[in-house]
């Protein structure tokens, strides 16, 4: 959806703001990227094929490691909680 700089200034209008016409045109192009990205998650949330290269995790796996086999599979226990181990970046301490 394409949101332009008059549309933001009707808006902030009807909400009683003042938006000066250089951050109308700067806010219309965010509310766009925006509302572009909401309607990439709802498509996201109803296509029952993932995008090419995606990869879904079922929530309600049987599978799932839980108990025991949880801590086995974890990279150990830091205070009451489950350590993980680093996917991105570096080692954490």
């Amino acid at each position: 959806m394409q949101i332009d700089a008059a549309f933001v200034a009707e808006l902030a209008g009807l909400a009683k703001l003042s938006v000066p016409a250089a951050d109308a045109e700067r806010l219309s192009g965010e509310l766009t990227r925006i509302l572009d990205y909401v309607e990439q998650l709802q498509a996201a949330a109803t296509d029952p094929a993932p995008a090419a290269g995606a990869v879904r995790r079922r929530d309600d796996d049987p599978e799932a490691p839980t108990g025991p086999a949880l801590l086995s599979a974890s990279a150990g226990l830091f205070g009451r909680f489950i350590r993980v181990p680093v996917v991105i970046g570096e080692e954490a301490p």
